[in-house]
């Protein structure tokens, strides 16, 4: 097996095992911080964009997805992972 291939297969098994990605879903208070930290920048570039769509590829277990629609409650999203398994779990949580 490649491995990037082994890569993904690990981060497929962790949102399947954890309803999402184990730093998001049971995070310890570091992850918790640094998450914040990410989120608040990608945020605020976001907002210097003004945008109207946006097209969010691989979009992992959405949590930065409800972030920004939390944000952004107008902007028109399209959100798309390639693993449908990893899609039914963000419908689940109501991020798509």
């Amino acid at each position: 097996m490649r491995r990037s291939k082994i890569k993904t297969n690990i981060w497929n098994e962790d949102v399947l095992d954890n309803k999402g990605y184990k730093y998001t879903t049971n995070p310890p208070y570091s992850a918790l911080v640094a998450h914040q930290r990410l989120t608040d920048e990608m945020l605020k570039i976001l907002a210097r964009h003004k945008l109207k769509t946006l097209v969010e590829v691989g979009c992992g277990d959405g949590v930065y997805t409800k972030e920004i629609k939390k944000k952004f409650k107008k902007l028109d999203m399209t959100k798309n992972h390639p693993k449908k398994y990893i899609t039914t779990i963000l419908r689940e949580k109501e991020y798509l």
